[in-house]
């Protein structure tokens, strides 16, 4: 992924319910837009699998909105909570909802 086009970034640890922790490094690409399919937002997570997913939604935002929704449905049914090196929870931020998107 192209540096400046991240969006937003976070190196953090997934931490199992067994309390075990593993690397959680993260990139979401600002949205692009793709001819065929809209614009579209890179997500980059290893954690989740080696190859980035696409997100794709009708304006950036949307694909914004669904790029972090996914990665917050991807981290709960892994059944993991994301915590810093000393342990301390960390959030993803909000997304908006659905209906407040232009």
């Amino acid at each position: 992924m192209n540096v400046r086009a991240i969006k937003y970034e976070l190196h953090a640890f997934a931490r199992g319910a067994d309390g075990s922790l593993r690397p959680f490094d993260l990139l979401v690409s600002e949205a692009e837009h793709h001819p065929e399919f809209g614009w579209q937002c890179t997500v980059e997570c290893a954690a989740f699998r080696a190859k980035p997913l696409r997100m794709f939604g009708d304006t950036p935002d949307f694909a914004l909105h669904m790029a972090i929704k996914l990665v917050k449905r991807l981290i709960e049914y892994a059944g993991w909570s994301l915590v810093d090196s000393k342990g301390v929870a960390i959030m993803l931020p909000d997304v908006p909802d659905i209906h407040e998107i232009p």
